[in-house]
């Protein structure tokens, strides 16, 4: 059995994923000898005892193969999943700081615009980014809040429920026990 290394250079190391790689005359041979299988299953024909036998028989021989074919498979997917792990954490990694520099910013751009707003000052335009107002709860009292409200079943507390209604509301809907505030929400395309 012989072996294909795939080296990955992450930021301080690199990961080599050895998959083991069966002669490709073997992948060959198990190819055939599964489309033989197929084509002798097509000819069976059950009439007799004998012909059922025959056919359990074949079903066995069936069955060891498949699982001859399973295992020729294993070392390589178990290499690639091991891979695909190895990729993923890297990609986590990377994306990490970038979607917390992204929260940053957003808010940042809402705090620049929640000042603009404040006094009816055009705001600033930038292409690819775009703002709508949102909602965000300060403060709940749960002994206040209705058990539902305008239909809706917000006991025990529903934090989603209750932002649900007031975005539904423009921000005009009055919960007792409920204290919230308008922010701005800052969306950026690529």
């Amino acid at each position: 059995m012989q072996a294909a290394a795939a080296t990955i250079q992450t930021e301080n190391e690199s990961v080599v994923a050895v998959l083991p790689v069966q002669s490709n005359s073997e992948e060959v041979a198990l190819s055939q000898s599964a489309t033989a299988i197929e084509l002798e299953a097509e000819s069976i024909i059950i009439e007799s005892d004998e012909q059922y036998s025959a056919a359990a028989e074949f079903g066995k021989r069936l069955k060891t193969f498949q699982a001859g074919v399973i295992a020729f498979w294993k070392p390589k997917k178990d290499a690639a999943n091991k891979l695909h792990k190895v990729l993923c954490d890297g990609e986590k990694k990377m994306l990490t700081p970038l979607a917390r520099a992204e929260q940053i910013l957003k808010r940042t751009m809402a705090d620049s615009m929640s000042r603009n707003v404040a006094v009816n000052v055009a705001p600033p335009k930038a292409q690819g980014v775009s703002q709508s107002k949102d909602w965000e709860v300060v403060s709940i009292d749960g002994a206040q809040v209705p058990i539902t409200f305008n239909g809706m079943e917000l006991r025990p507390v529903d934090d989603k429920a209750v932002i649900r209604l007031i975005r539904a509301s423009k921000g005009q809907i009055q919960i007792p026990g409920v204290t919230y505030r308008e922010t701005i929400k800052t969306s950026i395309r690529r």
